[in-house]
């Protein structure tokens, strides 16, 4: 068991901060989430199984408390039992514990630390199946309260394939993002979409979200610094890669890691810098970051900060006296390691601040005061207890006030959703008046349109007037909106902000009129190429599979000359070929096909009619419409035999092409002859660059397929073993495939082909397999045996010494060194070859220094050595007399 003198040696706080062992193993192990009371008392989620274990019974809940104020829990209590806990709010004697497929409230109603009853507001918000087939990685992790009352959920991208709440709504959702529910379990929606592993959010007193996403291990989504903003797509894992249109982008990409809790903190008494930002804590670095950012338009600009090192944080948690607790998952990896794993820190500044007066004690008078406060937990606990106590006059007339005071922003936008979740629909005036107010604009309409189950009777008109707003956050709720009212009627209006100088309002405007599903008012824009609204229709109707909305473009193109225009109607129509497959509620696994724009796509009704245009329109197309187009039907995955043929002929004579077409050809499945014989052509022609005729190797040999190896065998038999740069590389890559030992009958047959590039490539394979690690048994010793038999045989051994050198296994050394002397001359250029690669000599071996590895005994070499110092054939005799590199130095005194 670890001493508590060794954890704190393993936890380095800046220095304004102090950090104590809070609890650690056995009585506390395993943490992966925390919540604290404000008034200090901490919850602990523990999950023996880790992150893949699937058994019951092996997660729960602890209460902890610090009696003696010494910094540690001197008081643990098993409050419940659950398995996988992932995410914990409390609010007074409720627990609300995220462990999936449930969310589900804890009841202590009788205030002994241990809860006497429960209650699901959630099932199946994770998909089950998967949660049982391989735990709780990638599923639901975290939650966080908002000011306006709203449980805030990470979703992983398990998904959820049937969520149900307490209302009987049902929700089904594929992939990952924020998805919130009230906290009686109804009203359940999603927030964003198309996240990947998310595992805590991060909420400010202004209700900007903010996650990291986790890395999916170098397919191009790395940690992912994004501001969530409603409505929003961020893409993963079928647009980030080729369609980068169609998503919010992020505010920052940090590489590789494994991001985990995430909390904004708005507490004071901190240090300056350390009392208003968001942090992150990072399990795969050690490291707790610290993200100061400022305002950019609708979003912000985001920096990085090192804060914290401790070893694998999970969830970081702050309580109302500025305490942050810190869970640790220490020593542990995907599953039960043992009792001593993990670790809880508290992290302070000095001396500890008062307590806070616990808001259930404190009179009506007492908490409009307390909400009042610079603290953001305070104000939140307050807030919860203000709604507890109804919707008296007193409390509405206070919040309402404070609302409409010159008090902070923090603090008015608090008593702003404290008066819609006190008074409900009887709010609508108050905030409709507030609208009028620059300062909180954008709150009062996000207010007024939050609950969807309280909008009659919420008028339409400061949400259209917020749509010409100076301010883009305000344009942006007033879009958000305008689609939770679902005024359909405003849809060309927010039509217009597609083109909206701000991003994020221009992407907000085009998913909200996707979610209306304003088909109508865009097609009515089809009309006015001239307008920027056309642009933005067609964005919009390129996610709408309806026979009307194909017609209305075909027949729009019809007579269409302008071909920017044309372009922009034939990108949506090659959209349009494919919809998205039924989710039959699978994962897709921790790195998914990025291909886009559909996971799997299936054809739909429409699909022939479409592809006819499609394919009409390439075969009259000019050379640069015919490119255009070529390029559109492979980030599509509109594949013939037509396509490939027209590729292949452009390509041919047009350079900048070939480089587009090879990139192209990556990514499509369905290949013809024409395509390999492009690749392959590019391949072997010096007139391209290394780098392109690297790529087009490579595309050819990921492709697999009987025809595209034998293309690629061709090819480096025509270019021979000696390439450079990405040639020798691509080389490389493809005879230590894993794929190769299904293909072993193949290249056994090569081995007596007639011609000598095809032989050493063959050769080359069978070495790799001979001595693989992963090979099955069987295909090593069949590689084996062929490569020994081939040392008999003079064309076959000439033939393995060269595919020896390139593939530079030593195991063969003494072989090589035996056939350096060979009577035949082709077999002894083909060993000198060999045992230059293996570094067994340095350049060709002169004779005088093969006859001296060969026959001279080390002895006699070594004194011969010391007479001829710096005779470069002596040390070159030397170093193949010992074959070793260290002590070999050409023309210096050193060579013996």
């Amino acid at each position: 068991t670890p001493t508590t003198r060794e954890l704190l040696g393993e936890v380095k706080v800046p220095k304004d901060f102090k950090v104590t062992i809070f609890a650690q193993p056995p009585e506390v192990n395993y943490p992966t989430c925390v919540t604290a009371a404000v008034t200090g008392e901490v919850f602990i989620g523990i999950d023996q199984t880790g992150s893949l274990g699937k058994q019951a019974n092996g997660g729960w809940v602890v209460k902890c408390v610090d009696s003696n104020g010494a910094g540690k829990a001197d008081k643990i209590t098993k409050f419940a039992m659950m398995d996988h806990p992932r995410g914990l709010i409390y609010d007074r004697n409720k627990l609300y514990v995220l462990h999936p497929p449930f969310l589900t409230a804890y009841y202590d109603d009788n205030g002994t630390g241990v809860a006497n009853r429960a209650e699901d507001l959630l099932t199946g918000i994770s998909t089950e199946a998967l949660v049982s087939q391989r735990g709780a990685d990638h599923t639901t992790n975290g939650i966080r309260m908002g000011i306006d009352g709203w449980i805030y959920i990470a979703v992983g991208d398990f998904g959820f394939f049937k969520c149900t709440g307490t209302d009987g709504k049902i929700l089904r959702h594929h992939g990952g993002g924020v998805a919130r529910v009230r906290p009686d379990g109804t009203e359940l929606e999603m927030v964003s979409i198309n996240q990947r592993n998310i595992y805590g959010i991060g909420i400010d007193p202004l209700l900007n979200i903010f996650t990291r996403d986790n890395t999916n291990d170098g397919d191009g989504w790395d940690e992912r610094f994004h501001h969530i903003v409603p409505l929003c797509n961020v893409g993963y894992p079928t647009l980030f890669m080729h369609f980068q249109e169609d998503l919010l982008p992020r505010l920052d990409d940090y590489g590789g890691g494994a991001p985990c809790g995430t909390v904004f903190i708005d507490e004071p008494g901190l240090p300056e810098g350390y009392g208003y930002g968001l942090y992150c804590c990072d399990w795969g670095r050690s490291k707790i970051y610290r993200h100061p950012m400022s305002p950019d338009g609708a979003t912000f600009k985001v920096k990085q900060e090192e804060f914290i090192t401790i070893p694998r944080p999970t969830e970081m948690e702050i309580d109302g006296q500025g305490r942050m607790y810190i869970t640790s998952w220490r020593g542990g990896g995907f599953s039960f390691d043992g009792e001593n794993i993990g670790f809880v820190a508290r992290v302070t500044v000095g001396e500890d601040r008062p307590p806070v007066q616990d808001p259930t004690s404190a009179t009506d008078e007492q908490l409009l005061q307390q909400l009042a406060s610079g603290s953001h937990v305070l104000r939140l606990s307050v807030q919860q207890e203000i709604l507890r106590r109804g919707a008296k006059p007193f409390l509405i007339e206070g919040v309402t006030a404070i609302a409409g005071s010159d008090k902070s922003l923090p603090i008015r936008v608090a008593a702003i959703f404290t008066l819609k979740q006190l008074a409900g629909p009887a709010s609508t005036l108050a905030l409709v008046k507030l609208t009028q107010d620059t300062k909180v604009r954008e709150f009062a309409l996000r207010a007024l349109a939050d609950r969807k189950t309280q909008t009659a009777g919420v008028p339409a008109e400061p949400f259209v007037a917020g749509l010409n707003d100076a301010d883009p956050r305000v344009r942006l709720q007033a879009i958000n909106g305008l689609v939770r009212l679902n005024k359909t009627e405003t849809a060309s209006s927010i039509l217009s902000l597609t083109d909206d100088k701000d991003h994020v309002v221009a992407h907000i405007a085009t998913r909200g009129l996707i979610v209306m599903h304003a088909e109508d008012a865009c097609l009515a824009a089809l009309d006015h190429a001239e307008s920027p609204t056309f642009k933005g229709a067609l964005n919009v109707l390129k996610w709408f599979h309806e026979p009307k909305v194909v017609d209305a473009i075909v027949g729009r193109l019809t007579g269409e000359k302008d071909p920017a225009i044309r372009q922009s109607l034939l990108t949506v129509l090659c959209r349009l070929y494919f919809t998205e497959d039924e989710w039959d509620g699978q994962w897709w696994g921790t790195r998914p096909t990025n291909n886009g724009p559909y996971y799997k796509w299936v054809k739909w009704s429409e699909s022939d009619k479409i592809g006819k245009v499609l394919t009409d329109e390439l075969a009259s197309a000019d050379a640069p419409m015919a490119k255009f187009l070529l390029v559109e039907f492979s980030r599509h995955h509109l594949e013939t035999p037509e396509t490939m043929k027209k590729m292949a002929a452009l390509a041919q004579n047009d350079s900048a092409f070939r480089a587009q077409a090879v990139e192209l050809l990556t990514g499509t499945k369905q290949w013809g002859a024409e395509a390999i014989a492009l690749l392959e052509g590019v391949a072997v022609s010096p007139k391209d660059t290394t780098a392109l005729r690297g790529k087009a190797v490579r595309t050819l040999t990921s492709h697999g397929g009987k025809e595209s190896i034998e293309a690629t065998v061709r090819v480096f038999a025509a270019l021979g073993g000696d390439g450079t740069g990405e040639l020798k590389n691509a080389r490389e890559s493809f005879l230590r495939d894993g794929k190769r030992s299904a293909e072993i009958a193949y290249f056994i047959k090569l081995t007596g082909d007639e011609n000598a590039g095809k032989r050493e490539v063959a050769y080359g394979v069978l070495t790799v397999l001979a001595n693989s690690n992963t090979a099955k048994a069987p295909v090593r010793d069949t590689a084996a045996k062929e490569v020994e038999k081939a040392w008999g045989k003079p064309l076959a051994a000439v033939s393995l010494l060269r595919a020896i050198g390139q593939t530079r296994f030593n195991v063969y050394a003494d072989k090589v060194r035996a056939h350096l002397n060979d009577t035949n001359p082709a077999i002894q250029t083909a060993a000198t070859y060999a045992a230059t690669e293996l570094k067994l000599i340095k350049g060709n071996i002169p004779p005088l220094a093969a006859k001296m590895m060969a026959d001279i005994p080390y002895e006699e070499a070594l004194a011969t050595a010391q007479k001829m110092k710096g005779d470069p054939i002596v040390g070159q005799a030397m170093f193949l007399r010992q074959g070793c590199v260290a002590c070999h130095t050409v023309n210096t005194t050193e060579a013996p």
